[in-house]
């Protein structure tokens, strides 16, 4: 039951992974991290406890690439202050429960990290050294890992706590192992006609209620600076850095100018993915530095997609009308009637198998092994919908009990970390800085 279950449930990002500190020199390379790790400003404050804009940001950096598409930024955002708003309620938890990694711990997994060892061997001056290329002490790269130490002492604790009953088992083991014989009847687009073409009123409606739906490439404004002094590319760079406005360059819109700059060049600017980021590098004799100024949202003309429109209201009407049909024959078999339907027959076909065509509930999969009726559905499918008659069911001999067990008794430990996590949130004072964030 609960690896169908866990097909369905809400995910949450728990970032608590221990990350090699290759993953600071990636954001090292990527350029600007003393500036992003070095705010001190809450995004959010859970139980009095600050997370701070550095930390935001550094999470944020994972995502950076994501942060390009526009209709994923927001979500984006969401999903990284979600994560350390987890985190940190996992941490007071395992400071509370008295779990919270020992020195030794930490020196174990810092000494053991390749990006801090030469030939095999930590070295305590290259740590220190790329520590200090990304503008961190050791104290505070410790105290990072000891959370996620913490952390993870916890979730381990919770999942050691998690069991079985017998009765759990063998409705799993029945899950596993019960094998369906019928038909399956497919309601697709192909086994009903729809004579329907959306109006004009209804085509521009749509498209006005919409409209974030159908933006077009956002337009990036950058300022470029070339110069052939590196001492004065270095004074340009710090004095951005510092806030101040700098003449002498050039504006160019991209993707308009794209023609205006090399390859080289653009790439650079596809590092850069929020207002006010800039990148230093260097093209042939020439120091370059390039800001991003502003990002331009755009929405495509009403007919350049309008076909497109059309296409989607139809889809969305083809799909009203298709579950419409489908709860009709479902009523008519139910009722013993014969329909004018194509079937598939199927043998001996196992829940998961069936569930790779039909998306099955938690609910659909009990009433499928336990239930006497005969007449299942319908169900949504990846084209339409499916209804199910069962003619047989039978028990087949699972090959690896223990398996299927330990399978089902991981998914349990997770969706009881996640119930955990929901109870740590409801009993929690937590207040977000969205304005800080920019988020909605």
């Amino acid at each position: 039951m609960y690896s169908l279950i866990h097909k369905h449930k809400r995910l949450v990002a728990l970032l608590v992974g221990l990350a090699s500190f290759s993953f600071f020199l990636w954001l090292f390379f990527q350029g600007g991290v003393k500036e992003f790790f070095s705010s001190s400003s809450c995004v959010a404050k859970v139980n009095s406890e600050c997370i701070s804009l550095r930390d935001y940001r550094r999470e944020l950096m994972r995502y950076s690439r994501f942060l390009e598409d526009k209709n994923l930024e927001q979500s984006v955002k969401k999903t990284v202050l979600e994560s350390l708003i987890v985190q940190e309620l996992l941490y007071q938890k395992a400071k509370e429960q008295g779990l919270l990694a020992s020195p030794m711990e930490v020196k174990e997994v810092i000494s053991s990290d390749p990006s801090f060892q030469e030939n095999g061997t930590f070295n305590l001056q290259k740590y220190k050294d790329t520590l200090l290329k990304v503008g961190m002490e050791p104290y505070e790269y410790e105290e990072y890992i000891k959370r996620l130490l913490s952390i993870q002492k916890l979730l381990r604790l919770i999942s050691n706590a998690v069991y079985m009953t017998p009765v759990e088992e063998e409705i799993n083991i029945k899950v596993h192992s019960t094998l369906l014989s019928g038909r399956l009847y497919l309601i697709t687009p192909q086994t009903v006609r729809i004579d329907y073409k959306p109006s004009e009123e209804e085509i521009l409606n749509y498209y006005k209620q919409h409209q974030e739906e159908f933006k077009s490439e956002p337009t990036k404004v950058i300022r470029v600076w070339r110069v052939k002094d590196k001492k004065v590319a270095q004074s340009i760079y710090e004095d951005l850095k510092s806030g101040k406005e700098v003449q002498g360059f050039e504006e160019l819109q991209l993707p308009k100018d794209s023609q205006r700059l090399s390859q080289n060049l653009l790439g650079e600017v596809q590092k850069l993915s929020q207002k006010g980021q800039f990148t230093f590098t260097r093209e042939g004799e020439d120091y370059v530095i390039i800001k991003l100024e502003d990002v331009k949202e755009g929405t495509q003309d009403f007919q350049e997609v309008k076909q497109k429109v059309a296409e989607r209201l139809f889809q969305e009407k083809l799909k009203d009308l298709l579950k419409q049909k489908a709860e009709e024959y479902t009523k008519q078999l139910k009722a013993s009637k014969e329909i004018d339907l194509r079937f598939l027959s199927f043998s001996k076909a196992s829940i998961s198998q069936i569930s790779s065509i039909l998306r099955l509930k938690d609910k659909d999969v009990v009433e499928l092994i336990f239930s006497k009726e005969k007449v299942f559905g319908p169900y949504e499918m990846l084209n339409g919908y499916g209804v199910i008659v069962v003619e047989n069911r039978e028990q087949s001999i699972p090959k690896d009990r223990d398996a299927i067990i330990k399978e089902v008794l991981s998914l349990k430990s997770e969706s009881v970390i996640d119930r955990y996590i929901d109870y740590l949130r409801k009993n929690s004072k937590i207040s977000i800085n969205k304005e800080l964030l920019g988020i909605e």
